[in-house]
């Protein structure tokens, strides 16, 4: 379960996200393999959250307890849908 981050979400109940991150290969790229994280630890997953409001998002980043930031080296595809957000 996580919480949202955001100071009006902090007394709210744990919601369930869904996060999109790279292949395996991706996290190869950016060095992030079997030994930067271990069953049980505790990490903050940053991403961009959908649109359209779901508990969805693009995996951006992850954090581990130690403040080790692992990226994901996944960027969103805005071009794709015509938009011109920056990243």
């Amino acid at each position: 379960m996580l919480r949202e981050s955001s100071s009006a979400a902090t007394d709210a109940p744990a919601k369930k996200w869904v996060f999109e991150g790279p292949a395996p290969g991706g996290f190869v790229e950016t060095r992030v393999d079997k030994e930067s994280l271990n069953v049980g630890d505790k990490i903050t997953l940053i991403g961009n959250p959908s649109k359209g409001g779901s508990a969805f998002a693009l995996l951006k980043e992850i954090v581990t307890a130690t403040g080790k930031r692992l990226a994901t080296g996944v960027t969103p595809n805005y071009g794709a849908r015509g938009g011109s957000e920056e990243y």
